[in-house]
């Protein structure tokens, strides 16, 4: 199975910079390394054989103050590796997929604690879903099921 995952995140530069020890002009380099590195490492994508390619071509304008980082994907799995390690039928695997990384993505250790946005927009067969994800309704976020 092939999946397009388009995300956007906005930081606030001291915020990201404060909880990750490092100064505020490393922080769209430093989320954008992050996100990319992370990614593959999500369980159970990662032990169900996913792989996560970077496929952004153009950078987020740059708001003043935050970081802006466009990070979009080429998600590639196995569906039935993918249908077991998650216990779902065949209909549901794209949709539980995405949305599953998506959540993931936004609970990662180095942005949990910050204010980031993540709007996340990826098509599940049936439409395309976009979803916004915000730091108060973070621990929500990991576990909702998409509106489809």
């Amino acid at each position: 199975m092939i999946a397009i995952l388009r995300t956007l995140w906005v930081v606030s530069l001291d915020s990201y910079a404060r909880d990750n020890g490092i100064d505020s002009e490393r922080t769209e380099i430093d989320l954008a390394n992050y996100l990319t590195s992370s990614i593959n490492d999500i369980a159970p994508f990662d032990e169900a054989c996913g792989y996560a390619t970077c496929i952004t071509e153009h950078p987020a304008p740059q708001p003043p103050g935050q970081a802006a980082v466009r990070c979009d994907w080429r998600i590639t799995i196995d569906r039935e590796a993918w249908q077991t390690a998650r216990g779902i039928g065949r209909q549901a695997a794209r949709r539980d997929l995405l949305a599953y990384l998506v959540g993931e993505l936004y609970s990662l250790p180095s942005v949990c604690d910050t204010d980031a946005v993540m709007t996340a927009t990826y098509n599940t067969g049936r439409g395309t879903v976009r979803r916004t994800f915000q730091p108060r309704g973070r621990r929500r976020a990991r576990s909702d099921a998409d509106p489809d």
